[in-house]
């Protein structure tokens, strides 16, 4: 979990126009996710397939409360009038599911409004 940043849906896409996640600064709000083991080599291939991000550095807290450095990818380029496609909101929630993030969290998720196709 990272403190006082919040999810937003706020980069667009280039294939589609879409919006895709995207973490800004905002106190009091707090993002989760998951946390994998890359190596050099894949980080370097995930730097080429997430253009419009940026690699940062950031420090997160694990569920037991140990703070901990990670990579996270974040954008600039904000729009804030776009929508992300149904499938990858979808991707999106079902991720969330999947790892056993909080109900709360997995809650705020399934609200964001999609664009329709």
């Amino acid at each position: 979990m990272s403190q006082n940043v919040a999810l937003v849906w706020d980069k667009r896409s280039k294939k589609d126009g879409s919006a895709k996640a995207n973490i800004i600064r905002r106190p009091g709000s707090e993002v989760w996710g998951v946390v994998y083991q890359l190596s050099p080599n894949d980080l370097r291939r995930l730097d080429r397939y997430e253009s419009g991000y940026e690699r940062l550095n950031v420090k997160i807290f694990l569920q037991d409360g140990t703070l901990l450095e990670v990579v996270t990818y974040i954008s600039e380029r904000r729009q804030n009038d776009i929508m992300p496609t149904r499938e990858y909101w979808q991707r999106v929630v079902r991720g969330a599911e999947e790892h056993h993030l909080p109900p709360d969290y997995i809650a705020t998720l399934a609200r964001v409004k999609c664009r329709e196709e």
